[in-house]
């Protein structure tokens, strides 16, 4: 799609570019051109497992941050990628306006936060993750008016829930391929672009804008 397209050149350039090849091989230096992602991020594509997302839990809430506020809570699920024969699975929170019309304002339509959640203790969804949602997640929401997802990254198993995914393995598979697919930045930003898609659905917009925040590596 031509969203993804133009926020995976943003992406993917500012992720690759940020590698200092010291402890993360180079992906070849060809993809840090802006045709060369296009084309690196539609062949990609062709490797994705077909989207889906499942919404798990939808209600309505009073802001922490402002308890004249009603926010809307969502809980949903979805996978990035797979490798190896194993997804990377993405249980997230979105917080947004359960007024609809203040996210549809025209200065605010299509635009989303996206916010990438690290792990404690290897843990990707376990304590620290409140610190997430009551520190980024809902203040951005009521504060801003934006819808927000605070995402884990890079994910979890579906046989290790709540276990962040080790991406240690992706040193050698780009050592041995070569391929920037494989290197870890890459990998990393792919969970950022389905959170796109995931919005997409959600809001019933066809062009989304995102901010992102978070850790990268």
């Amino acid at each position: 799609m031509r969203r993804g397209l133009h926020v995976s050149v943003l992406c993917l350039g500012c992720l690759l570019l940020s590698a200092d090849g010291s402890s993360h091989p180079r992906p070849q230096q060809t993809a840090l051109r802006a045709d060369s992602l296009r084309a690196l991020w539609a062949e990609f594509q062709e490797t994705l497992p077909p989207f889906t997302f499942t919404i798990e839990k939808d209600e309505v809430v009073t802001s922490d941050t402002d308890p004249r506020q009603k926010l809307r809570r969502i809980e949903v699920k979805f996978y990035s990628q797979e490798i190896d024969g194993r997804k990377w699975g993405h249980p997230s929170v979105i917080f947004m306006p359960a007024d609809p019309h203040v996210y549809q304002a025209p200065e605010r339509r299509g635009k989303v936060v996206v916010v990438g959640q690290r792990s404690i203790d290897g843990l990707a969804t376990g304590s620290w993750r409140g610190s997430f949602l009551g520190n980024y997640g809902e203040p951005i929401a009521a504060r801003t008016g934006y819808p927000t997802m605070v995402v884990p990254v890079p994910g979890e198993y579906d046989d290790k829930p709540a276990y962040e995914i080790s991406i240690g393995f992706l040193n050698d598979r780009v050592a041995k391929s070569g391929q920037a697919i494989d290197h870890n930045y890459f990998r990393l930003a792919v969970p950022y672009l389905r959170a796109l898609d995931v919005f997409a659905a959600v809001l019933g917009e066809r062009n989304i804008r995102a901010v992102v925040g978070g850790s990268f590596g």
